[in-house]
């Protein structure tokens, strides 16, 4: 599951998180931030005036999104338990309610055109990697 794939980031490290796309190959997001409590999932996107290429947020668990209160739109992509693609909704305008598909495990949410421009298809799969960074170290003096 999601959960088990991205881990914390561990005391000394940042993590940069990414997701590729296994059928073509392609990296479709280059730096994802994981919600994966209450309150990250409650908060998402809201108060952002953005969400800049190459990013996402990731919703898990989570079954349904909204787009009540942003500013922009987004591209939606709903993931099963293998994290294979279930449902996409692209250009999901603000203010707007987007149900899942009845295996959604996590939500997938992107910058509005994401979707078209990648390819990403049902059924495909995607895979999350996650490369810890170490942070530099203090300098001695």
């Amino acid at each position: 599951m999601v959960q088990q794939m991205i881990s914390k980031p561990t005391t000394n490290a940042a993590a940069v998180r990414t997701v590729r796309n296994l059928r073509t190959g392609e990296l479709i997001v280059h730096r994802i931030v994981l919600a994966d409590n209450w309150f990250r999932r409650l908060r998402g996107l809201l108060g952002t005036s953005t969400l800049p290429s190459g990013s996402g947020l990731l919703l898990a668990p989570c079954r349904a999104v909204h787009t009540i209160g942003m500013r922009y739109s987004i591209d939606v992509v709903f993931l099963d338990r293998h994290n294979r693609i279930r449902k996409t909704a692209t250009q999901v305008a603000p203010f707007r309610l987007c149900p899942a598909h009845r295996h959604t495990c996590s939500v997938l949410e992107l910058p509005s055109g994401t979707v078209r421009r990648s390819g990403l298809r049902i059924g495909d799969k995607l895979e999350f990697e996650e490369e810890q960074l170490m942070a530099a170290p203090e300098s001695a003096g």
